[in-house]
């Protein structure tokens, strides 16, 4: 898709997919003169009958780093980046091609399908376009500038009403498989009736934040199968999912997850850095599973509830990701001589900021301390 002049030296953008030797790869293009023009062309390469949700997005800069692209909601890597703008890209008067550039249809038509195409006046963040990719277009969105979904029979544009589109190549209409999106729980049974003779892809992921989204540090998996019969039934459902809780890009012991939940980037916090002011590092932060950017967020003992007849018990907020063991020692200034607590040992957070150990022993003149561990 894109909008250029057909003559030229083709002023405008286009996003498409390059075919050169059957790469199959996104790409961006951008040019504003015969002297300024930007091209940016993902790393990874598309396969044959296959959907797939691409979005790109550009921050007005004039280099390759101004440009992101994304594949089923996960920015992928340029495989080239070339190229500058010393100018703005001007408004030009030209019709806006979809499936196809607006150069010579011999040359730039798409050999595929196309549905569902959007266009901004804003730049979209990661997690505005994983919303668009697991929940489509909403067509009141602010700063949407065109839609076309094609559900209509038409090309129009469904915010504009003047922008009446033609369509030159087949619209199918029928023979799609409905798409549905519910987001269920991980627990116990879930079963939904899909209409038969389609192939169905079940997405799972570990909601790590809570958000409803699928973040690319969150661990996912995807099972697909053939259902050839409407009442057919798909049971014990195996999925592998990637191991994204353990990588570390910038080898700094703290796992991306958790810098892209904090800082929406994996490599941007200083590792030894008490970032809000309550005297632990990141690091700790994480070890602890408490938030780096809230003074009043950290472990810390809160109480000591005593009743008669009963031992004693510390109390502490804890982490359900997390093991605690409880610790004594009666030379608080001998670092070696703290010992674990027999039967206290590692025992599983509930995620409750009123979690209670107990062992603790009324009758002798000691010290205790709560130990977090990862589980």
């Amino acid at each position: 898709m894109g909008k250029q002049q057909a003559s030229g030296i083709h002023e405008g953008w286009v996003l498409g997919i390059s075919r050169d030797a059957g790469s199959r790869q996104p790409f961006l293009e951008l040019r504003a003169d015969a002297d300024n023009e930007l091209i940016w062309v993902a790393e990874m390469t598309l396969s044959d009958n296959t959907w797939y949700h691409l979005a790109a997005t550009w921050d007005g800069g004039t280099g390759p780093s101004s440009v992101r692209v994304y594949i089923n909601g996960v920015e992928v890597q340029a495989a080239m980046g070339s190229g500058s703008l010393g100018q703005p890209v001007a408004s030009i008067f030209a019709e806006l091609a979809l499936g196809a550039s607006s150069g010579p249809p011999s040359l730039h038509h798409l050999d595929g399908a196309v549905d569902e195409v959007a266009i901004w006046n804003v730049e979209l963040g990661s997690l505005a376009v994983q919303a668009l990719f697991q929940q489509g277009v909403d067509p009141q969105a602010p700063g949407l500038r065109g839609f076309w979904p094609f559900d209509d029979g038409t090309a129009n544009d469904q915010v504009d009403a003047l922008r009446i589109g033609a369509l030159t190549a087949a619209l199918v209409l029928d023979n799609r498989a409905p798409s549905i999106t519910e987001l269920v729980p991980g627990f116990g049974g879930y079963m939904v009736d899909l209409p038969g003779d389609f192939s169905y892809e079940l997405f799972a992921w570990i909601d790590a934040n809570g958000n409803g989204l699928h973040e690319a540090w969150e661990p996912s998996g995807v099972h697909s199968n053939r259902i050839d019969l409407q009442f057919a039934a798909v049971s014990g459902v195996d999925l592998t999912f990637t191991d994204t809780f353990s990588i570390d890009s910038d080898g700094d012991g703290v796992p991306d997850f958790f810098e892209f939940a904090w800082f929406n980037d994996p490599i941007a916090a200083e590792v030894d850095a008490d970032i809000d002011g309550d005297g632990y590092t990141l690091a700790q932060e994480y070890i602890m599973d408490t938030s780096p950017v809230d003074a009043n967020d950290f472990l810390r003992v809160t109480d000591v509830l005593s009743s008669a007849g009963q031992p004693p018990k510390m109390v502490f907020s804890g982490s359900n990701t997390r093991v605690y063991t409880l610790q004594t020692t009666t030379n608080p200034g001998d670092t070696n001589n703290w010992m674990n607590v027999v039967g206290q040992v590692r025992i599983p957070g509930i995620g409750s900021s009123s979690q209670a150990i107990e062992g603790l022993d009324s009758t002798s003149n000691r010290l205790y301390r709560v130990m977090v561990e990862l589980p």
